[in-house]
């Protein structure tokens, strides 16, 4: 399946025949522009479709823009988006903003940028709309990159306050990465990143956190474009966010746990960190259709449980996939979103679990499309068991040579084997026996796990015994803990030397 859309014939301006019929000069006019003439692709659909409601609703604003030379040659297509939206949603806004002393003199390419926002801004929070086009409040930062498959790739980071230098180059890692590993051009013309504490306020209510993709353009908080930012953090946000240039649609599942899955392969790249997901498993369900019988007092532990599926069915379908079979299935899942083919099996371009399956099991063996199914199945209605192998296929060896002994057991609060959901934290016990005498400190990595077959905390720890030889780990919980049985296992560097299972309770 190729990346281009459909050509102008094929699409026909929409199909707006009122345009082709009150006002023949401007669907000519659009008509004959080189980039529309020649065929559109995914990219310039939303201008083509921006320069139709400039054409209806934009009174003579609509031939002055097109004298403009960015129009002619097909640049700023985001921009020409924003401004039709405008001219059809928010016609009093568009207006003001058109007869702007910026505006009215001719649109220069750093002012397109900024329109590429103005849209979502004025339907956020209309306020920000002067301060963005008032050029000595806003400071916009700039670079070139070569993507593969797709040339060169503008991109603009858009401020009204002063932001991390390291900002730039962690966005740039991102879309290499995810550029790379999705084999795809890259859907956009360009990447616009607006960074407003304010606009993100307003759009809260919406179950917004520190960032958001409401259109051509991602926004994200300002405390993420800040040194003092942990930059683990600010890497896994800036992917997730640029996730969604390929991701979005409907299902939360989908739309939430594909760029989260993205921000594993970016971590992984940058530090050779485990593709493997790290969110806790849902409280509330145990699969994707459960979430629909389950009544969940807060939206939000619903919004969670959608994004901790998907990002674990994804997660399985790389780990039993081999990677080139993986990602030509997520490739296509993306594809599948661009085109509504009247012949597949699914219906548009809205993704759900039958695209899913048509990404992962067509065009692939039949032993692959079973063992797909199978991921798929054991995610979406749990009609498949989980795959425990990670969790229950090592055996523990308890030797810690470093002190001449062994961690000799390891237990639970005083042995307890169950704990209720809503606990708040567990205590972990280890008793070892060794020759060294004096203090020592070994350092392990102590890893949670669920049910599910896979781990969703790591952290680092020095175990150092007291006199007892007796050590212990508090184990906390930054929600509900779900149902069912949960692991904590200790590493020393590759080996398990410790190994933990409880259950929790309703």
């Amino acid at each position: 399946m190729d990346d281009r859309g459909p050509n102008l014939n094929a699409y026909d301006l929409r199909d707006d025949g009122w345009l082709r019929t009150n006002m023949p000069s401007r669907e000519r006019k659009i008509r004959e522009l080189p980039w529309v003439h020649d065929g559109i692709g995914i990219p310039e659909m939303g201008a083509v479709q921006g320069l139709i409601y400039l054409g209806r609703y934009g009174g003579s604003f609509f031939f002055d823009m097109m004298e403009q030379s960015w129009v002619p040659e097909g640049k700023h297509l985001a921009a020409m988006e924003s401004l039709g939206n405008l001219a059809q949603r928010e016609s009093t806004a568009f207006r003001q903003i058109v007869d702007h002393p910026t505006v009215r003199d001719g649109i220069s390419d750093n002012e397109a940028k900024i329109i590429t926002v103005l849209y979502s801004v004025q339907v956020y929070h209309p306020l920000l709309v002067d301060i963005l086009l008032t050029p000595e409040r806003v400071m916009l930062e700039e670079r070139s990159i070569a993507v593969p498959r797709y040339g060169k790739l503008l991109i603009t980071i858009i401020r009204t306050e002063a932001g991390a230098a390291r900002t730039m180059d962690l966005l740039e890692e991102a879309i290499r990465i995810e550029a790379e590993f999705m084999s795809s051009s890259w859907p956009e013309q360009q990447v616009i990143y607006f960074f407003s504490e304010e606009l993100l306020d307003a759009i809260r209510g919406l179950g917004v956190g520190r960032g958001v993709h409401p259109g051509p353009f991602v926004a994200s908080r300002s405390v993420v474009d800040s040194d003092d930012y942990p930059i683990e953090n600010a890497s896994n946000h800036f992917a997730h966010e640029l996730g969604h240039y390929f991701f979005r649609g409907r299902e939360v599942w989908i739309r939430e746990g594909a760029p989260v899955f993205l921000e594993s392969i970016v971590w992984n790249a940058r530090r050779g960190w485990p593709v493997m997901p790290e969110r806790s498993p849902c409280p509330y369900a145990n699969n994707i259709s459960g979430l629909e019988e389950v009544d969940i007092e807060q939206p939000r532990g619903e919004y969670l449980c959608s994004v901790d599926f998907g990002e674990r069915l994804f997660h399985d379908l790389y780990r039993s996939l081999d990677e080139t079979t993986f990602r030509q299935g997520f490739r296509k899942l993306y594809l599948l979103s661009l085109f509504d083919d009247p012949e597949a099996e699914c219906e548009g371009t809205e993704l759900s679990v039958c695209h899913v399956r048509a990404a992962f099991t067509t065009d692939v063996s039949e032993e692959t499309a079973a063992l797909a199914q199978k991921v798929i199945n054991r995610w979406y209605d749990a009609s498949e068991p989980f795959d425990l192998s990670l969790i229950e296929g090592t055996p523990v060896d308890p030797d810690l040579p470093q002190i001449g002994g062994r961690i000799e057991d390891a237990y639970l609060d005083h042995n307890r084997i169950s704990v209720s959901q809503d606990i708040d934290r567990l205590l972990f016990t280890f008793r070892f026996s060794h020759r060294n005498s004096g203090p020592f400190r070994v350092p392990v990595q102590v890893v949670e796990a669920y049910e599910d077959g896979f781990a969703y905390r790591r952290h680092k720890k020095t175990l150092t015994p007291s006199d007892d030889g007796l050590e212990t780990v508090w184990v906390s919980r930054s929600q509900p803990r779900a149902v069912g049985n949960h692991w904590v296992i200790v590493y020393d560097g590759d080996r398990k030397v410790a190994q933990v299972e409880y259950e929790v309770i309703p």
